[in-house]
This record gives C-alpha cells, structure tokens and sequence, in this order.
C-alpha cells in the first residue's frame, strides 16, 4: 500500500485523474468527465477545481475541458501549441503555456511535463487543430509524494528514471494496450521480461486510453 500522506488520487476512468492535496486543492489530469462513459455517475458533478493538466488534445482526453474552464476558472497547463488555442476560447480560465521537461508550480501541485510518443490535435467545430507534441506530467504533491502519469505512449527507454529518483515515485499511471498505445504491461515474443519489470515503482495503475 502507498502511503500517500494525506493526499487523495480518484480515478474518473479512462485516462482521468483527479489529485486531493491535504489543503483541499483539486487538479485534474486531463478533463474527461461528465461526457465519459467511464466515469462513475457519483463523480461527473464537481465541487472544485482548482487546475487542469493537459496531456493532449484528443476529445477522449479534453472531452469537457471547455465547460469545466468557463464554470471553475482554473489554472490550466499545455503544451504551447494546445495553450494557444485554449486561450482563443476566451473562458476566463488562467492559461500556463509549458513544454517538455519544464517545470512550475500550480497551487500545491509541482509538475515537470514529460515526453510522450503519441499524435496531438484538437477537434473544433469540424476541424482538426493541431495541438503540439503530446506529453505526460510529473506530479510532485505536498508531503514528498511524487507521480507519473504517462499519457498515451508507447513505451520508450526515458520511463526508467535515474538511479537518483528511483524510490521517489509513489505511483505511475500508464496507457493499457489498444491500437494506439502500448502497454507496459504487454511481453514481447522472446522477452521474458514485461515492461513495467523495466520501469521501477512502488505502485503501477493500468489505464484505458
């Protein structure tokens, strides 16, 4: 079991999160929520938000983005590309351009965006905008508790932290397998390791994305 010092980490379903610090503050990570058929009905309706944290624009990740902006005003980081059309959109939420392995601290949370092999765009009234580079996020939370949460990737070598950060990570959330992802989970023919063996932590979350 994870001690995760007072913090709370709710999964809404899909590749939805929602993080509780022990002040209270509430960030979700990608804003999939009342439109998810995932979502249990008991969480589509929110008290709070404080921030967003985007890992890319697909409609399965941003689905309610827009309503949950105009309605809590929240502190909503990007990707640069992503960042700008948020802001042609004019929701009165604060918007934080940022870009892989930059960091900046929202409220009680600590991000560093991270890399992510995956395609970005923004569905908009019929057209496609593109939206950057896709990424994934680091989360340090108060108390020392620190997660990863990948996006959706394939897996690539950089998700085995340094020999210095190893026992730093409490949980990672990673993309279970479809036609888009790669799971860390999966073997290869002839490997007898799977992935998440290769990607140290003291906890590992399957998602579906």
């Amino acid at each position: 079991m994870v001690n995760l010092k007072g913090n709370k980490i709710t999964y809404f379903g899909h590749s939805t999160f929602g993080l509780t610090t022990p002040s209270g503050q509430f960030a979700i990570i990608d804003p999939f929520v009342m439109s998810n058929p995932r979502c249990p009905e008991n969480l589509k309706k929110l008290a709070r938000l404080d921030a967003i944290f985007i890992t890319h624009g697909h409609t399965d990740h941003i689905g309610d983005l827009l309503p949950l902006a105009k309605q809590f005003k929240p502190k909503i980081v990007a990707t640069f590309e992503t960042y700008l059309w948020l802001e042609s959109k004019k929701t009165g939420a604060q918007c934080l351009p940022g870009n892989k392995g930059g960091s900046q601290k929202v409220g009680d949370f600590e991000i560093t965006m991270t890399n992510a092999f995956h395609s970005n765009s923004i569905e908009d009234n019929g057209e496609r905008i593109y939206g950057g580079e896709a990424g994934g996020y680091i989360v340090k939370l108060p108390g020392g508790v620190t997660l990863y949460h990948a996006g959706d990737t394939a897996v690539f070598g950089d998700m085995k932290p340094r020999r210095e950060a190893r026992h730093t990570h409490a949980l990672r959330h990673f993309p279970d397998a479809d036609r888009n992802t790669r799971s860390v989970a999966r073997r290869d023919k002839g490997d007898r390791r799977s992935h998440s063996s290769r990607i140290e932590s003291r906890g590992i979350a399957g998602l579906r994305s």
